[in-house]
């Protein structure tokens, strides 16, 4: 893909991400100022909620689409996540295995695994619970994300970009986070696998060497 398209792609995903929260900040300040002196409670609140949204949303994307952080630990990655997820009705659930693996990843992993939790979110419409695992495999690193809840949404234009046969020239800022994941397990040596049915959606990569 051109890199101008994604470098653009990228900031219409990013901006959509974005600018509902920040426009209720805007909205409650402006709430504020009409009302001098008086201090209401529930707009305080929706300013709170909304500012932190926004951190929680650009932590999140700063980590899973930006360059690579050296000595981020999973533990770090994790809290970024469980914190992106906190507010909705998504919960994720790490098994003990990926929890165990060292301290410190090497910063490419970190990515990859975020864009693939995101990329589950996104077959949830309603919600539900995705499971985490993974870990070491030879010289190498395995994932298994599994998403499961009331309804899955199995998108076509998703499940093209994750196996990397999507024509690039008709990605869109929605189907950014499973391009993305296809990108970084493709330079990794790896391939996502992806396993489709009525009450769940899963993922599946091993990379042959640690990226």
């Amino acid at each position: 893909m051109d890199d101008l398209r994604l470098s653009a792609l990228l900031c219409t995903r990013l901006c959509h991400d974005l600018i509902g929260p920040a426009g209720a900040v805007v909205n409650g300040v402006e709430l504020l100022t009409d009302s001098p002196g008086a201090v209401d409670e529930e707009v305080l609140e929706l300013i709170r909620h909304s500012a932190g949204e926004t951190t929680r949303r650009l932590k999140y994307f700063r980590v899973a689409l930006g360059i690579p952080s050296e000595g981020l630990s999973l533990a770090a990655a994790r809290a970024i996540a469980d914190d992106y997820f906190a507010t909705g009705k998504i919960v994720l659930d790490w098994s003990d295995r990926i929890m165990e693996t060292p301290t410190t990843l090497p910063p490419r992993l970190v990515p990859i695994i975020l864009n693939l939790v995101l990329c589950a979110a996104e077959s949830l419409p309603r919600g539900g619970r995705i499971a985490i695992d993974g870990g070491p495999a030879g010289g190498g690193f395995s994932i298994r994300i599994k998403a499961a809840g009331e309804t899955i949404k199995a998108d076509d234009d998703a499940l093209l970009s994750l196996a990397g046969d999507r024509d690039p020239s008709t990605l869109d800022a929605r189907g950014l986070a499973p391009y993305m994941a296809a990108r970084l397990v493709s330079a990794a040596g790896g391939k996502i696998d992806t396993a489709p049915s009525a009450d769940a959606m899963e993922f599946s990569a091993t990379l042959p060497a640690v990226p």
